[in-house]
């Protein structure tokens, strides 16, 4: 995984600059962006690889997170169905 970043608006630099970014076209790779301990939850909008989209079943919605955590080892998608 990589990136860069990407402002928007002014003020959005100097708010970097003030956590100590300083080369606003720098290509970060996943260890600049992950240094510790990190949950990462994704939850399908539409199907996808990793998870199905959401789903209109009449009377619930049902949908599916990926939910990642490293100091646990997480690894698991969670299911969910809501009633409208």
């Amino acid at each position: 995984m990589q990136g860069r970043l990407h402002f928007v608006e002014n003020n959005e630099k100097s708010r970097a600059k003030q956590l100590g970014i300083v080369d606003f076209s720098k290509k970060y790779d996943i260890e600049d962006m992950v240094k510790d301990d990190v949950i990462f939850c994704a939850t399908g909008v539409t199907n996808g690889d990793f998870v199905n989209g959401i789903k209109d079943e009449g009377d619930f919605f049902y949908s599916e997170t990926l939910v990642l955590h490293s100091s646990s080892k997480t690894n698991t998608i969670l299911k969910n169905q809501s009633k409208k």
